[in-house]
């Protein structure tokens, strides 16, 4: 098949497909990836990427993102201890390198909606904690 025409046949069989946020709640998810970049403002972060591993919200994804700023390593540490990792990393790279080192992890999350300007919906992750094998 040409492009064109995988592309017609792909945007007619999404025509379903929830884009709004999430539902507040509780999800088994599972860590897919931890990607460092540099945000708008100049400063490092680091973007955890979840995926809902069942149920009727299966694959869609949530993303965090955590700055590299003092003041910020509380997030880091929910992060931390919610994926079942132990100790104190000494800097913002070990933590980094020992979240990679969970990818694939399963947690049980409790997603949650904060409102931002001109009435858009954030979603977050308000808990984590290590799950069931899947």
């Amino acid at each position: 098949m040409s492009f064109a025409e995988n592309f017609e046949a792909a945007q007619n069989d999404n025509n379903d497909y929830d884009s709004g946020p999430i539902p507040e709640g509780e999800y088994k998810m599972r860590l897919r990836s931890v990607e460092n970049e540099t945000d708008f403002s100049g400063l490092d972060a680091t973007t955890l990427e979840f995926e809902i591993i069942e149920g009727p919200h299966e694959k869609r994804r949530l993303w965090e993102k955590v700055l590299h700023k003092d003041g910020l390593e509380w997030k880091a540490q929910k992060f931390h201890k919610g994926l079942g990792l132990e100790g104190t990393p000494s800097d913002w790279g070990s933590w980094v390198a020992a979240c990679r080192e969970m990818t694939t992890t399963v947690c049980d999350v409790r997603v949650v909606h904060r409102s931002g300007n001109e009435g858009k919906v954030f979603t977050n992750i308000r808990t984590l904690k290590p799950g069931a094998p899947f």
